[in-house]
């Protein structure tokens, strides 16, 4: 687990960590931002390019932000159905904030998933779960996600929740596999199972769609 520090401010969780794109986190800042490097920059003496973000869990007021800027053209009210499981103390619900832009979120639950495939091998009781993984496409490959998984990791364990697991498509995403991979994460061993979900797109029409997923976890 790399090395990462937080404050407590209010109901703000600020993470100080300097990110390096070959290892990850790796030292502690001073200031109270998330700084992190651009992967691919040149090594040496000239000045890092870094973005600063911050990790707090969704405030009601931003849900409509965030439909915006994740979900323009659905009126699933995904973010709205997130904030719900937060505000029922299942969860919370992190986004990451560059400026006042909110740049990627994740979902993290005490408890789950309650996928029927999963329940049946393991007790989720003390078992965190993440989910509604996401990042604005301008802020992919800059450690967003990552921070957003180590903050979630550092609440579940706060928690004394044991494990923390994902799901991720088996085939189509081998780029969020690799990730989790680095993270620790390790493939449950027992297949692949299908999840489905409702999406609404900005005419009001249903469709359900369908993936195809394997659990990942690791320890807290």
């Amino acid at each position: 687990m790399a090395a990462v520090s937080a404050l407590r401010s209010g109901k703000t969780s600020i993470i100080k960590a300097k990110f390096h794109s070959s290892t990850g986190f790796s030292s502690v800042l001073a200031c109270g931002m998330i700084e992190l490097s651009i992967p691919g920059e040149e090594a040496g003496n000239k000045m890092r390019d870094t973005l600063q973000i911050t990790i707090k869990p969704v405030e009601e007021a931003q849900l409509d932000i965030l439909e915006q800027a994740f979900d323009p053209d659905s009126l699933s009210k995904y973010h709205y159905k997130r904030f719900e499981v937060q505000k029922s103390g299942a969860g919370v619900y992190l986004i990451a904030w560059h400026n006042y832009t909110p740049v990627g979120h994740f979902l993290l639950y005490w408890s789950g998933p309650y996928d029927a495939q999963v329940t049946r091998y393991l007790d989720i009781t003390s078992r965190a779960f993440l989910q509604a993984g996401a990042t604005k496409s301008e802020f992919q490959r800059r450690g967003v996600a990552t921070a957003l998984i180590q903050e979630a990791e550092r609440l579940a364990a706060e928690k004394r929740c044991t494990h923390i697991g994902l799901e991720v498509g088996s085939t189509d995403n081998p780029g969020a596999k690799r990730l989790y991979e680095k993270l620790g994460y390790v493939d449950w061993g027992r297949g692949e199972f299908e999840i489905q979900w409702e999406h609404i797109d900005k005419h009001g029409n249903k469709r359900i769609f369908s993936e195809m997923v394997t659990y990942m976890q690791k320890s807290l």
